[in-house]
């Protein structure tokens, strides 16, 4: 089945292989916009908030956890699921500045 397919169970329609947007999947939260202003220049993402709304909220929701952090972007920068496409290559490098980022700031605070 196509990964656009979608289901109908007691009338509600399911995307097959999705979970059910919620509102930080489709628009920044306060939240977010507020560590995107905190992050310095250099390190602050642009294309990403644009074309990854989701993925900047988990970040900005996981930036105070080290440990959660690092294991999310880490996921991001590997594809353990076989068959992605992959980001593109500017968010690939705010990602990949993130990182660093995030671990220097770690080791900075031990």
């Amino acid at each position: 089945m196509p990964k656009s397919a979608s289901v109908s169970f007691n009338g509600a329609s399911l995307a097959l292989g999705r979970r059910p947007r919620r509102r930080e999947d489709v628009r920044l939260l306060a939240e977010t916009i507020d560590w995107l202003e905190a992050l310095p220049f250099g390190v602050r993402p642009v294309q990403l908030p644009i074309d990854f709304i989701r993925i900047t909220n988990e970040l900005a929701r996981l930036w105070n956890d080290p440990v959660e952090l690092d294991s999310c972007l880490s996921e991001k920068e590997s594809d353990r699921r076989g068959g992605r496409v992959g980001f593109p290559p500017l968010v690939g490098e705010e990602l990949n500045a993130l990182h660093i980022y995030s671990v220097r700031r770690t080791l900075d605070r031990h």
